[in-house]
């Protein structure tokens, strides 16, 4: 559509919207898979998560994740998503000061435990609907990995989550 259809008013207003839409996409990539991820890793990301975290929610943040670079891209995805919903878990719910994330090879398979010094899980006031853990543990077995949760009242509450290193999805090759 030529320029001189529009009015100076009508022209400022679509470039306005324009930019608007193209942050607004930029925010939702972003968010969707985060660019610390890809540029330094798990690590890193996590940091950097923990910083703001810390910064916006009080809650301190400590991060010791070895090995990271063992996982494949969706893994990482996957774990960083999971921690992102258990960090909203435990400013919402656990009126915890503190959480910790430890991961390592072990076994053959990633470990990553999310941990925190709340009140713990009270599974029977569950809310109605509520899919946090659900997700959670639906992204740990669309990997081939799985999600444990322990947690006592007033003990806190630990999430362990493993992930295969090999490639669970891969049909085995036969030779012939």
């Amino acid at each position: 559509i030529p320029e001189d259809r529009f009015s100076p008013g009508q022209k400022e207003a679509m470039d306005q919207a324009m930019e608007i839409g193209i942050a607004s996409a930029r925010r939702i990539t972003a968010r969707l898979r985060p660019p610390l991820l890809d540029h330094l890793g798990l690590q890193a990301a996590l940091e950097y998560f923990g910083q703001q975290w810390t910064r916006l929610a009080g809650l301190a943040f400590a991060v010791d994740v070895r090995d990271h670079e063992k996982l494949k891209e969706e893994q990482a995805l996957a774990l960083f998503r999971i921690i992102q919903e258990a960090a909203t878990n435990v400013v919402r719910h656990a009126q915890a000061s503190g959480m910790t994330l430890k991961g390592q090879v072990s076994q053959g398979q990633y470990l990553l435990e999310i941990a925190d010094d709340g009140k713990g899980l009270d599974e029977s006031r569950t809310r109605p609907g509520a899919i946090g853990m659900v997700g959670m543990r639906e992204r740990a077995l669309i990997l081939g990995g799985a999600m444990e949760v322990e947690s006592g009242k007033g003990q806190g509450t630990r999430l362990r989550v493993m992930f295969p290193l090999d490639n669970p999805h891969e049909v085995p090759r036969t030779t012939q």
